[in-house]
């Protein structure tokens, strides 16, 4: 179950499903199987840029592709790939205003089943896809014995000279080519596109609406996203490359934020958020979204833009570790100065600023306290962790509403959070806690990867700032797998019968990645915890399963290792 809120009237509004109001493209009458479109024929009709599926639930799909010219084309679902047992026909009108693009929401569907698909207009047709629909909230996946997904973003598909700068995004596929089958869904974390600064400054910023859309064009030419999203279903979250390098939220730029979420939705099998807030509290409705996959799995898509107060970098005279103690500063004198700028913490743990907002801060806090679920996996563009990074982009540097959302899952109790994350260009996993050398213990796991097809960091940090990757930054930190200079994807396989989670870090062929300092070190981990959930485990059950993962942090998360000889638990 996906749960996409429509009509929120109070500041923490209830969870359930809301009315039934969809924009005109979900309303128009489904026709019976096999009837012929009213329709007039287009010789030359074509489908450029491939078609997708995405906030698939238990019961729900919403189908997605594009065509050259004006048309009424025709979308069939089948549960087979011959279409012999066709369940579901509809004709959707295309035209300019939408730039040909074509949406619809499939209902009455049964979960945990593979769905195919296709598109056409009289007898040319696109490509067929599938995608499968999640287990029923209160049961496991029985379809395929376990769940699997994938994560990633910052793909930049600028061309110069009409060819790929970063490649075709061999990452995307690499899962599929492993396993031989694809994952359930994918989660695309935002900078699809990059607006501003395309092709490392190469290539003119996107400022007009045909700008956006034609961005969106070409990342779908990539070849290996474009066979991705055919063959399973898509997650969609934005970030700041998708409307401006670190876009606030805040009132200023309202002409720019049409633009890109017209361009954004038109281009993405996903319903447009209503999430009711106040004008001065977001540009526009965050993009929250909960999802349900089994009863073992909880999704929460986090919005971190549509919301954000502006930032403080220059408050911070753009010092490149804001964050490091006095203490730390003196062993790290290269890196920054030995205090920070006057004024600088004050702005950064001002409780005034906000990476949420009001509203769906207080969404995220009842999702995590609802869940029943075994794993919570929080998706966020901007990781959560300390990282001391400097870009005055993540939770970090909105550290009172950090230590606010971190303290709430500590002082509940709340068990199995774990954060999935892209942004920073750098691929690492950490635990997550409230300071590193203060307040230690830790609360959840975070993991993240680089880009897709973009620069990494060690890239943009030796290309600009014209020194080598501090290692000793990350080593204070205190990161535990970091292979830097590295394209990764973010792995996630579930047993749901064993109830094991493993989250991965792999390569474009597929296979895990490891520390760039110590390579017998894999970027993979496995979590297993009490049965009873969201309450504090028994001593004795504790004290076993402590002995099985061989001395785990006390967090409420264990790792343990699992029975695969070629993948080693990072303890």
């Amino acid at each position: 179950m996906l749960i996409v809120f429509s009509a929120l009237n109070t500041v923490l509004p209830s969870l359930a499903m809301p009315p039934n109001q969809f924009p005109k493209w979900m309303e128009d009458e489904v026709v019976e199987p096999h009837k012929e479109p009213h329709n007039f024929l287009i010789w030359d009709l074509k489908f450029p840029y491939g078609i997708a599926s995405g906030d698939v639930t238990d019961h729900s799909a919403i189908l997605w592709t594009s065509v050259n010219q004006e048309a009424v084309i025709r979308v069939e679902v089948s549960t087979d790939p011959d279409f012999s047992n066709v369940i579901y026909v509809k004709d959707v009108h295309t035209d300019a205003q939408d730039d040909y693009t074509g949406k619809v929401l499939v209902t009455g569907l049964q979960p945990d089943e593979t769905y195919f698909y296709r598109w056409s207009q009289a007898s040319t047709f696109s490509e067929i896809g599938s995608f499968t629909t999640a287990p029923h909230p209160s049961t496991v996946s029985t379809y395929r014995g376990n769940v699997s997904f994938i994560w990633t973003g910052n793909s930049d598909a600028s061309k110069l000279n009409g060819t790929l700068l970063f490649g075709d995004g061999n990452l995307l596929n690499a899962e599929k080519n492993t396993n031989g089958k694809a994952p359930d869904f994918f989660v695309s974390l935002g900078d699809v596109i990059y607006d501003n600064a395309p092709a490392t400054r190469q290539s003119p910023d996107a400022e007009s609406l045909d700008d956006y859309r034609q961005m969106y064009k070409d990342s779908r030419q990539v070849r290996n996203l474009h066979d991705l999203l055919k063959s399973t279903s898509l997650f969609a979250v934005w970030d700041d490359h998708g409307a401006k390098d670190r876009w606030s939220g805040q009132p200023g730029t309202p002409e720019l934020y049409e633009i890109r979420t017209k361009a954004f939705y038109e281009y993405m099998p996903s319903e447009r958020s209503a999430i009711a807030t106040e004008k001065s509290e977001c540009i526009g409705p965050p993009k929250f979204g909960l999802s349900h996959w089994g009863s073992n799995i909880d999704l929460i898509f986090l919005d971190t833009h549509s919301c954000r107060s502006p930032s403080i970098e220059n408050v911070c005279h753009k010092e490149p570790a804001p964050t490091f103690t006095e203490i730390i500063r003196r062993y790290s004198e290269r890196l920054t100065t030995t205090s920070s700028p006057v004024g600088c913490m004050d702005a950064i743990n001002d409780p005034e600023r906000t990476l949420l907002g009001v509203t769906q801060k207080a969404l995220l806090k009842k999702s995590l306290l609802d869940s029943t679920a075994k794993f919570k996996f929080v998706i966020t563009p901007v990781p959560i962790q300390q990282g001391y990074e400097p870009s005055y982009d993540g939770w970090e540097d909105y550290g009172a509403e950090r230590r606010e959302v971190l303290n709430f899952i500590k002082d509940n109790q709340i068990k199995n959070v774990i954060f999935l994350s892209n942004s920073k260009n750098l691929s690492m996993i950490n635990e997550v806690n409230i300071d590193r050398f203060t307040n230690s213990t830790p609360i959840a796991y975070e993991f993240v990867t680089s880009s897709l097809t973009s620069v990494t960091d060690q890239q943009w940090i030796e290309g600009t700032m014209k020194v080598s990757l501090p290692t000793s930054h990350h080593t204070v930190a205190g990161i535990e797998c970091l292979p830097s200079n590295r394209y990764t994807y973010g792995s996630v396989e579930i047993d749901d019968s064993n109830e094991i989670a493993q989250v991965s870090l792999k390569d474009q062929d597929g296979n895990i990645v490891h520390d760039s300092k110590d390579s017998s070190i894999p970027c993979t981990k496995s979590f297993l915890t009490p049965l009873e959930r969201n309450t504090p485990p028994s001593p004795d059950l504790d004290s076993e399963i402590r002995q099985l993962a061989d001395g785990a942090p006390s967090s409420g998360l264990v790792s343990v290792p699992l029975p695969l000889p070629n993948i080693l638990t990072i303890k």
